[in-house]
């Protein structure tokens, strides 16, 4: 792929560096910049003509290979190519050692490129929490799942056992996590959990080394309070060649970096928005009942970033809390606009999505972003070529 031409001919943006001695709640570096309202032009989705799996629920694109992954079918996970030719149907459920017990879900689309060329895809077996890695080259080639390594000692929930009150309580701490180095055993998590309890507290990110086992934590606030868990929340993404994390926040106008092997952290704020220097208001929880007898609780906080998507150069992340998605038609399925950022944080600009998704994959041979709506379980591509040029 050419290099991205935003990064030479960007919006022209003022960034302000804000050290930790004029913020007292954020340890890190924070650039400041305006992303706001700033779309002008409008990119078409077009429907995808493939055959979805029943379920449909995820997507990613790992090298040349497009996999979704379901929860409707005995198969979880199904393969097509780059033009949408089906390619197998792979991870089906059982307690064989290559079934998995219960659901299949990619590591945040997550995949290792062998020197061979041969496309690794670690996964997360749904009830056990274990790691188990495909081989997605060579079951394309056999036309059946195989898995060429597996972690059982690896969960996607961490148990805290927590001394409170001279008793000792334990519970399951759900985490992100994304592997460093192309290894399984080399990890980074991010763990909101762990700010649960007042009198509890763990720094939430941290990273594992392979050869010691040692944890090393990463610091963003220098103090927590209990309101501020709410807020302390987004899905993390590595970079697909270098130990660099980044964090949109689901419920403020905060992007984390944290580049492992710069040992280098930073934040992207937007400017005069609620930051965590400010109160955090508290908000409001309503419970309901559906149309089908099953009981909610919901509350009034407004998504802000959402899923994002690696390039070489730069990245793409979905933002609701514009005026383009608060207004949008249908309050339930709100539009989305895509902010493009260079991995310095930089903001480049950003484009408004005709149709709404939840879940992004980018193609970056062909300039294709997929979108999934997994509520009504459609597919839309939309080609960046154009954006990409300006």
């Amino acid at each position: 792929m050419r290099p991205f031409p935003l990064l030479a001919k960007s919006v022209l943006t003022t960034l302000l560096i804000c050290s930790c001695s004029s913020r007292h709640r954020v340890a890190v570096d924070v650039i400041e910049t305006d992303f706001m309202n700033k779309s002008e032009i409008t990119i078409h989705g077009i429907p995808v003509e493939a055959q979805l799996p029943l379920g449909a629920s995820g997507i990613a694109v790992c090298d040349t290979f497009i996999i979704v992954t379901s929860s409707g079918n005995q198969a979880r996970l199904h393969v097509y190519s780059t033009q949408w030719q089906p390619l197998g149907s792979f991870c089906n459920i059982g307690r064989a050692r290559n079934e998995f017990l219960y659901s299949v879900s990619t590591v945040s689309g997550q995949f290792f490129k062998e020197p061979d060329g041969s496309i690794l895809v670690p996964l997360v077996d749904g009830r056990s929490g274990g790691i188990k890695v495909l081989d997605l080259t060579e079951s394309v080639k056999r036309q059946s799942t195989v898995l060429v390594q597996q972690r059982d000692d690896y969960y996607a929930y961490r148990f805290i056992k927590v001394n409170l009150d001279g008793a000792e309580v334990g519970f399951a701490a759900p985490r992100e996590f994304q592997f460093l180095n192309n290894d399984i055993y080399n990890a980074f998590e991010y763990n909101a959990a762990l700010t649960v309890h007042p009198d509890y507290y763990e720094e939430p990110y941290y990273s594992i080394s392979r050869d010691t086992m040692e944890i090393k934590r990463i610091k963003f606030l220098t103090s927590i309070d209990m309101e501020d868990v709410d807020y302390y929340e987004g899905s993390i993404l590595k970079h697909p060649d270098r130990n660099l994390i980044i964090q949109p926040f689901s419920a403020m106008d905060y992007i984390l970096f944290i580049d492992i092997d710069k040992d280098k952290t930073f934040a992207v704020h937007q400017t005069g928005s609620l930051s965590f220097d400010d109160k955090l208001p508290t908000y409001e929880l309503t419970e309901g009942v559906t149309e089908d007898g099953l009981q909610y609780i919901e509350d009034n906080m407004i998504q802000h970033f959402g899923h994002a998507a690696y390039a070489d150069s730069f990245f793409m992340v979905l933002y609701f809390a514009g005026d383009y998605s608060i207004n949008s038609p249908d309050p339930e399925s709100p539009l989305a606009e895509l902010l493009f950022f260079g991995l310095d944080g930089r903001f480049l600009k950003s484009v408004k999505l005709d149709v709404p998704v939840w879940d992004i994959a980018y193609d970056g041979s062909r300039n294709i972003l997929y979108g999934m709506d997994g509520f009504n379980e459609l597919l839309y591509s939309f080609d960046l070529s154009s954006v990409l040029l300006q």
